[in-house]
């Protein structure tokens, strides 16, 4: 399915997004330009969503708003933030009724004509994730958010690797200049925690990202 494709489905049903925040004012900016139906839920008042919220009103968006915003979710489908699970009874009682649960994400990861590389933890928490560019032979990964000796798992289609954090610093092999490697501006040589995901499979190369560390073309 295209984006075109996805956008023609949404078109003519009721669309509730739940949570006005960073993820998901670009969500209602583009369902509401491609003439979608969309109704915004946030436990704020309507004051509080300030010019992203005047923008949507202009738009044609709908709100339910309020300390009951998830009461009434009488949506054909619904676009969730991250911080409401699907396990909440709101949610789940709409889904029963019928209404599709998903997410920007989700959406995202079902029509992106790229692979997606994400980087899990132990726990299954998500550490990073983005497109994959093309694939390569090994990839660096560098965060002070990880864990020396953690194990962490590189996903990438239907390839899984899972490496070892290691405290080291690494060069940008040929990307950009010796000791960039991906690094933050203002991290320090040595302090990188970077897991070598090697071998078979042929993960992809690193998206663009601060976070990220350095990928070698295949």
């Amino acid at each position: 399915m295209t984006f075109s494709d996805y956008i023609d489905y949404l078109r003519g049903k009721r669309i509730g997004v739940i949570g006005f925040g960073v993820s998901n004012q670009p969500l209602v900016r583009v369902l509401l330009r491609n003439g979608c139906d969309v109704t915004v839920c946030d436990r704020r008042e309507r004051a509080q969503l300030g010019a992203a919220g005047d923008e949507a009103a202009a738009q044609g968006a709908k709100f339910a708003l309020g300390a009951d915003y998830l009461e009434h979710l009488d949506f054909d489908v619904i676009f969730r933030t991250p911080g409401v699970l699907p396990i909440v009874p709101q949610l789940r009682k709409a889904a029963q009724n019928g209404a599709i649960l998903t997410s920007e994400m989700e959406a995202f990861c079902n029509l992106c004509p790229c692979r997606i590389l994400a980087i899990t933890g132990s726990d299954g928490s998500a550490v990073y994730s983005g497109t994959a560019l093309c694939n390569a032979n090994f990839v660096f990964f560098s965060s002070p958010e990880l864990t020396a000796d953690g194990s962490y798992t590189l996903t990438a289609g239907d390839t899984s690797l899972t490496a070892t954090a290691q405290t080291g610093s690494i060069s940008s092999g040929g990307m950009g200049g010796p000791g960039n490697g991906g690094q933050r501006p203002g991290d320090r040589d040595g302090g990188q925690q970077a897991p070598d995901f090697s071998g078979g499979g042929q993960p992809p190369e690193r998206p663009s990202s601060q976070q990220s560390g350095t990928a070698q073309n295949s």
